[in-house]
């Protein structure tokens, strides 16, 4: 297979920014973008807009529709194909074909998505990380005709339709469990079923975590799994990496997570503030950080699928800001405030249909998660089979 170097099929083009001390350049209707608005190798809708003279007196460039855009800093790697005419910022190269018959505009853009990991491990930079002009121009582009071309658009166009898809899909399976709480037992913040209220310590254990770096003398150590704030979710756990921690034998009994337990964080990001999910004990023995409050239900009075979605809802979020400490956008909840919490409570039959319905679509998630795995691997496959020569010169 023919290949050709970038720098012989294309010529680039930098971005810029305009002044931010005049505001009158952000008060146009040509959009302008930066790294943060391609996400998952499309452009979100701008949230900037700039005027012609901004153009003018700034770096940036306008680029039309169809045109391939690189980000060669501050998230170096991505790619998107302009959907329509704009401007962008330095954190953008524009790699233009210099003719479009030898190269199409979207088989380029592949081919750079296709260089993703090779691009990212040239990047440099004490603060700022970014690849130079010179990482670049020195891929080879395997070269096929432009009908073949237009078919390796075709199939891995389908294959991130598809990913697209399946990401929708869990939005709206999200949406509907919102929908049916609300539909199931009314707004929480008016209690219109007039359910009775009970302190969440009224029906929970509350219990915090281990501290980590405790001393214990000569006693003997157990390294055993223990959750982080960073696996705790809002809705659901990440447990893609689990640390372990030497403690003594006592202390696993203790900290010891069981099936349901409610797990939430005591602080982090103020609109992120009481995030929680429920222990699964996929991982057995596990124990938790003293970040972590572990809540326990009476599961006589309160489900831990319904307490879950009850710390989801707005109601919940507003409480835990109210009651929080806050500094800058950071906010803590410590145990008192956490055991105020006021639960309104369902009869425990209701809870268990709602649980219910909220198992099938967590099933459903699951199966949507393992198809993503493999459109996944189906694009990685597509993309390796089409552009397998790639090298540098």
């Amino acid at each position: 297979m023919q290949s050709t170097s970038l720098k012989d099929l294309c010529k680039f083009l930098n971005g810029g920014t305009p002044s931010k001390k005049r505001p009158e350049f952000f008060q146009g209707e040509i959009p302008w973008i930066s790294s943060a608005d391609i996400k998952d190798g499309s452009i979100t809708p701008p949230r900037n807009h700039i005027t012609k003279q901004a153009i003018v007196e700034s770096a940036t460039n306008l680029v039309p529709k169809g045109t391939v855009l690189l980000v060669t800093r501050t998230g170096v790697g991505k790619v998107a194909v302009a959907p329509f005419d704009l401007c962008f910022s330095q954190d953008i190269t524009a790699v233009i074909p210099k003719n479009e018959e030898q190269l199409h505009p979207e088989y380029l853009a592949y081919f750079l998505l296709s260089c993703e990991r090779s691009i990212r491990a040239q990047q440099r930079g004490a603060t700022i990380q970014g690849v130079t002009r010179e990482a670049l121009v020195g891929l080879n582009v395997p070269l096929v005709s432009k009908e073949k071309q237009l078919q390796v658009v075709r199939r891995l166009d389908l294959a991130r339709t598809l990913k697209q898809t399946r990401a929708t899909i869990l939005a709206d399976l999200e949406t509907y469990l919102h929908s049916l709480f609300i539909e199931m037992f009314g707004d929480p913040a008016t209690n219109p079923k007039k359910f009775p209220i009970f302190r969440l310590d009224q029906v929970t254990d509350i219990g915090s975590g281990i501290t980590k770096g405790k001393k214990y003398g000569t006693k003997q150590l157990i390294e055993v799994p223990y959750i982080r704030v960073a696996n705790v979710q809002a809705g659901y756990l990440d447990l893609n990496e689990i640390k372990t921690i030497e403690v003594a034998d006592g202390e696993i009994e203790r900290f010891l997570l069981k099936l349901g337990d409610v797990l939430m964080t005591e602080g982090g990001d103020w609109d992120k503030l009481g995030r929680g999910a429920v222990w699964d004990d996929s991982i057995s023995p596990c124990i938790h950080q003293n970040h972590i409050f572990r809540v326990r239900s009476n599961v006589k009075k309160i489900l831990p699928f319904y307490l879950d979605a009850l710390l989801q809802t707005s109601y919940a979020k507003s409480f835990f800001q109210r009651a929080s400490k806050q500094t800058t956008n950071l906010a803590t909840i410590n145990k008192t405030q956490l055991s105020a919490f006021p639960v309104p409570l369902p009869p425990i039959d209701t809870q268990s249909k709602f649980c219910d319905q909220r198992n099938l679509v967590a099933n459903l998630v699951l199966k949507m998660e393992k198809s993503a795995m493999d459109l996944d691997a189906l694009m990685q496959s597509a993309l390796s089979e089409n552009f397998s020569e790639v090298k540098n010169v």
